[in-house]
């Protein structure tokens, strides 16, 4: 049962975060801690941040806590939509067009 659920989405996105670093890691060569390849890194951290969401998972079993809010949907798009259209922009269009564009908008 899920005494604390803020801890346990925590987990969940460490979690998360660390297994997909290590699958995207696997693809190269690992290596060793004295001779590292290039996905030792990715694959090292993603280890670590597995192992703290699995004990953020564990953790919210133990003590009671508040829970989780609501999700605030019109915040999460002011972030993510410039974000997203700054990289769609980016590939077609170019520094200069983004700049423009950036510029542009923040005159408004």
């Amino acid at each position: 049962m899920i005494r604390h659920p803020k801890i346990f989405w925590v987990g969940v996105v460490f979690l998360g975060f660390g297994i997909g670093a290590i699958v995207i890691g696997e693809n190269d060569e690992a290596g060793s801690a004295a001779r590292m390849g290039p996905s030792y890194f990715p694959i090292v951290l993603g280890g670590m941040l597995a192992a703290v969401g699995v004990i953020g998972v564990a953790r919210s079993d133990f003590g009671s806590g508040e829970p989780v809010g609501r999700l605030h949907q019109k915040e999460l798009a002011l972030v993510l939509v410039p974000v997203l259209l700054f990289d769609l922009l980016m590939r077609g269009a170019g520094v200069v067009d983004v700049a423009w564009t950036a510029n542009a908008r923040r005159s408004c």
